[in-house]
């Protein structure tokens, strides 16, 4: 057996299989890769740019489109690691090795073995013991500890705010 929830959820997650709404379209990916290539050009080109006149804004853009980059494999990285791009296991994998160690830096594997973790256990407490999560206490982004509370205080909330927009 199963709750009527369930099979209602079940139903509707059937409904949505069979009208394509799991679909990704190609054209989504070629967008996003667009953005990354451009951000790419920017940054090689504001290299060069720093590199004959020193000048600081070329300095700061290109460290924006190094953010953009950043941001942009980031993203495709967690899509295709999760066979959400392509829906082929395989080349969903080989993608997600080119933008997440290639252009983010971090190995694609051993952040979707972490990633999924956060998946099993998402939100969980245990009592007594704490957060489930690993990623309810990830720090392995913030390069020191007493920058921890001033990250999650100061800067959750304007994310979360404008989360949409980037």
């Amino acid at each position: 057996g199963g709750s009527t929830f369930q099979g209602d959820w079940m139903k509707l997650n059937d409904k949505f299989e069979k009208d394509g709404r799991y679909k990704t379209p190609l054209s989504f990916l070629y967008s996003r890769i667009a953005i990354l290539v451009v951000a790419v050009v920017g940054m090689i080109t504001m290299i060069h740019l720093y590199c004959a006149t020193a000048s600081c804004i070329s300095f700061v853009v290109g460290c924006a489109c190094m953010a953009g980059i950043w941001q942009q494999a980031g993203f495709l990285m967690h899509d295709t690691m999760h066979n959400h791009i392509l829906h082929n296991r395989k080349g969903d994998q080989r993608l997600g090795f080119i933008f997440g160690n290639v252009f983010l830096g971090v190995s694609g594997r051993w952040w979707r073995d972490e990633h999924n973790e956060h998946h099993v256990f998402t939100n969980t407490i245990v009592e007594g013991v704490g957060p489930a999560d690993p990623q309810m206490i990830e720090d392995v982004w913030i390069q020191d500890e007493r920058l921890i509370p001033y990250f999650v205080q100061c800067t959750v909330k304007f994310m979360l705010e404008y989360q949409q927009f980037y």
